[in-house]
């Protein structure tokens, strides 16, 4: 009984009812470089105003079309050297990035190739969303399977009970979340391996989760 009230007074909550987030459209596969007569399969999803993934059909242009090619459904084609900007469009959401296209003759293919499946980590600063001390860095690794790193300077306390990690695009809601697990150490650098078929970008945010008793505790923003 004891020990029950005791995790009561620690970590009491009630998820958040009001889970409205903004509507967002994400690339999933984007790579900085091409070789001319490459071609390369672009993927996007949208997420809705509850963090939901939902299936649409996305509007897909090439600035540049004599550069880098591309059709309705983001199959593009590097025809010429030259910067190219892709957009991806549904609604009134859209999202960019830019593409060089290298010509074969002049570069080392072998470099190109790997510049291609290195896509790069994404970094999140920790901040508490509660009285409890939670603090330090998360970063979302590229590697065969995806990683969720928690560095040296990941500092919480260890009075949480069911402290869990997720991955999520609403901080309010673990209904659309993905769980990643319970925190298995309270401070320091540690490690947690993402389920295949999850992207470095379709998750916007960490959320640290006291599951128990349904309460956010920190969380942090991936970035870029």
């Amino acid at each position: 009984m004891l020990w029950g009230l005791f995790n009561l007074c620690s970590c009491i909550g009630t998820d958040i009812v009001d889970d409205f987030v903004e509507p967002r459209l994400s690339i999933t596969n984007k790579i900085e470089v091409m070789l001319a007569g490459d071609s390369y399969q672009f993927e996007a999803r949208y997420f809705d105003n509850t963090g939901k993934e939902q299936p649409v059909n996305f509007n897909w242009l090439s600035s540049q079309p004599g550069v880098l090619g591309i059709n309705e459904n983001g199959a593009a084609l590097a025809l010429a050297p030259g910067m190219a900007t892709i957009t991806a469009v549904f609604d009134q959401l859209t999202e960019s990035f830019t593409v060089e296209v290298l010509d074969p003759a002049q570069v080392d293919e072998d470099s190109v190739r790997m510049m291609q499946s290195q896509n790069g980590d994404r970094t999140a600063v920790l901040e508490t969303v509660s009285s409890y001390q939670l603090e330090g860095t998360a970063i979302l690794r590229q590697s065969t399977p995806l990683l969720l790193v928690l560095s040296n300077d990941f500092a919480t306390t260890d009075a949480l009970p069911g402290l869990y990690l997720y991955l999520t695009n609403n901080t309010s809601s673990i209904a659309n979340a993905l769980e990643i697990g319970a925190v298995t150490q309270f401070s320091g650098s540690q490690q947690y391996e993402i389920p295949t078929g999850v992207g470095l970008n379709d998750y916007r945010y960490v959320l640290f989760y006291c599951k128990p008793f349904r309460v956010p505790v920190g969380v942090g923003e991936f970035m870029p």
